[in-house]
């Protein structure tokens, strides 16, 4: 993720009121998906019905924020804060993460401090060998 996108991804989480942002995926089996988007408000409450793709210029912060972007862009937010989340994982080093037994994991953005925080985990197998001799 460029600056300017990362930029643009708080910008435009401002001028729609979230504070923090969880996106969370998972994967096994050679598959990976992204499981979604949470926002919450100053209070630490979930907003319901939270809309990452608001339309351009319902409001003016939107406006101002948004002006430069194309109609098709305005309704991909959500898809640019889902690439948020891959890129986090591949700078975090997780790259494949979703191949064999795979993993999950959540994206934490704190929009006032401007951070982003990745907690990620694999499931691993692992085996317990005995011998055991019953006869002779």
């Amino acid at each position: 993720m460029t600056p300017d996108q990362t930029a643009y991804l708080f910008e435009r989480l401002t001028a729609l009121g979230a504070v923090v942002v969880h996106g969370e995926y998972s994967g096994s089996g050679d598959s990976g998906q992204f499981n979604g988007l949470t926002a919450f408000d100053a209070d630490g409450k979930v907003v319901e019905n939270f809309d990452f793709d608001k339309p351009f210029g319902e409001d003016e912060a939107l406006k101002k924020v948004t002006s430069r972007l194309t109609d098709e862009e305005h309704k991909t937010f959500s898809a640019a804060l889902e690439q948020a989340a891959w890129d986090a994982v591949d700078e975090a080093g997780h790259s494949g993460f979703w191949n064999n037994e795979g993993g999950y994991g959540k994206l934490i953005i704190n929009v006032p401090l401007r951070s982003i925080m990745l907690e990620h985990s694999n499931y691993i197998t692992t085996t317990e060998d005995h011998v055991h001799r019953i006869f002779g």
